[in-house]
């Protein structure tokens, strides 16, 4: 198996994906991440569920469509098991973060989403402190 693929084990299952999509890193990535948002705007447009929907995609995009508002019934099981936002910081939410922090992402924002993510102080200060993406390569 080259690069490009990942393998995951979970309860006794297997899964075996390979990435469709292969980019050079040193060369601008906008186009792959306006892509992978435009795709799942037009799945939801024209009905379909694919495995890029749903967790992969922004939860205030998906959210509401799928369900419906499946978004808040994720921010409640989050909040259940997870109530100090240890595990994982910022998902289930970390989609959402990244269309809000990447200016070249802000032209694709069609949907309505909280000014304020529901993510606790002490995460707040520790992603304050993390620099803002400014562009490309």
């Amino acid at each position: 198996m080259g690069p490009g693929w990942f393998q995951s084990f979970e309860l006794g299952y297997q899964g075996y994906s390979e990435f469709l999509i292969y980019w050079d890193q040193d060369e601008d990535t906008t186009g792959v991440d306006h892509f992978y948002l435009e795709t799942s705007k037009m799945n939801i447009n024209h009905r379909f569920y694919t495995a890029l929907i749903g967790p992969h995609q922004p939860m205030y995009l998906t959210g509401p469509k799928y369900g419906p508002n499946y978004h808040e019934w994720m921010l409640k099981i989050k909040n259940e098991l997870d109530p100090l936002w240890v595990c994982h910081p910022p998902v289930p939410f970390a989609h959402d973060e990244f269309v809000d922090r990447a200016p070249w992402m802000h032209e694709l924002k069609t949907w309505e989403s909280p000014k304020e993510m529901h993510i606790r102080p002490w995460l707040k200060q520790a992603m304050a402190l993390r620099p803002k993406p400014s562009g490309r390569v």
